[in-house]
This record gives C-alpha cells, sequence and structure tokens, in this order.
C-alpha cells in the first residue's frame, strides 16, 4: 500500500445475552478483516462485563490495529464501523494529494446530508403521526409543566372577577 496509515480502532458493543455480544464482535472483526485495501494487524477482544448502571446489559470493546492505503478509505471504515475511539499511530505526518482530501470531504458532506435527510423524514413522519393520534383523540394536547402554573393562576383571577361581577338581578335592586 502506498502512503499507508496504521491506526487503531476501538469498537464497542452493548447487549445480551452476554456470548451474543462476543460473537457479534468476533463476527464484526472478521468482516473487517474482509474489506478491501485493509489489513488487521492485530485485535484484542475484551470478555464482556455487566452493566453497572443497567442490570442484565452487557458491554463489550475489541482494539483493532489495522493498516489502510489512506486517509479516505480509514474515512469510510468509520462510517460503517461506527468505532467508538479512532487513533493514527503511522506516519506521524500526513501528507494528503488533493484527490484524496476531496474524497473524504465529499465522503463526508455526503454523509452528513444523507443523514440530514433522515432526521428531517422522521420529524415530518413524527408530527404526521402526532397529529393523527389527536385527531383520533389518542393522545390529548401536552401542556409544559412550565405553563401550568400560568394556567391556573388565569382561571383563578377569571373566577375572582366573575364573583366580583354582580349578576343581573343584583344590578337591578
Amino acid at each position: 500500500m502506498e502512503h499507508e496509515i496504521t491506526a487503531v480502532l476501538v469498537i464497542e458493543l452493548l447487549g445480551r445475552p452476554a456470548e451474543h455480544i462476543a460473537s457479534a464482535l468476533e463476527q464484526l472483526i472478521e468482516k473487517l478483516g474482509k474489506e478491501p485495501e485493509i489489513q488487521i494487524v492485530k485485535n484484542k477482544i475484551y470478555p464482556p462485563k455487566e452493566s453497572e448502571k443497567t442490570k442484565g446489559i452487557f458491554f463489550t470493546f475489541a482494539e483493532i490495529e489495522i493498516k489502510v492505503k489512506n486517509l479516505s478509505r480509514l474515512a469510510e471504515i468509520c462510517f460503517v464501523y461506527m468505532p467508538s475511539s479512532v487513533e493514527i499511530i503511522q506516519p506521524y505526518e500526513l501528507k494528503i494529494q488533493l484527490n484524496d482530501a476531496n474524497a473524504l470531504l465529499n465522503l463526508l458532506v455526503g454523509r452528513l446530508h444523507n443523514y440530514d435527510a433522515i432526521a428531517k423524514r422522521l420529524t415530518i413522519e413524527n408530527t404526521i403521526l402526532q397529529n393523527q393520534l389527536k385527531q383520533l383523540g389518542a393522545i390529548r394536547q401536552q401542556i409544559p409543566e412550565a405553563v401550568k402554573p400560568v394556567i391556573k393562576k388565569a382561571k383563578a383571577s377569571k373566577a375572582k372577577a366573575r364573583k366580583k361581577k354582580p349578576g343581573k338581578s343584583q344590578a337591578k335592586a
């Protein structure tokens, strides 16, 4: 590989049972090793441990040292495998060709546009579903907690104003 980059990826998994996440992590590393233009130098899988916060949920992680041909390929791997950490360990200095910089930035921008489109679509779908549920009477308009005291105060002052106004029979007397 020309301009080879060596990096360490940390990939984490969370789930249950413990045996399943350990097996899934092994399969993920195997799949990564079959990717074109990637060489796995070494990897270490840490045994699953139970989460202290959520009983019955386990987490595990692996440190995977890989070699890739360039920074663009490393970025692609990051988008596909979503490591929690990436550390380039070689070379100490990176000299990037204009073509590679353009490829990397276009990959990044393409992904951002894709995620933005997904977020917008989900927001619109959520709004449509909430409106349909409101029309069916399945949900009521939720009043934020911060607004409730204001509404209560307004209702109390309306009731007080009604008591102060004399009724029609009282006005004639």
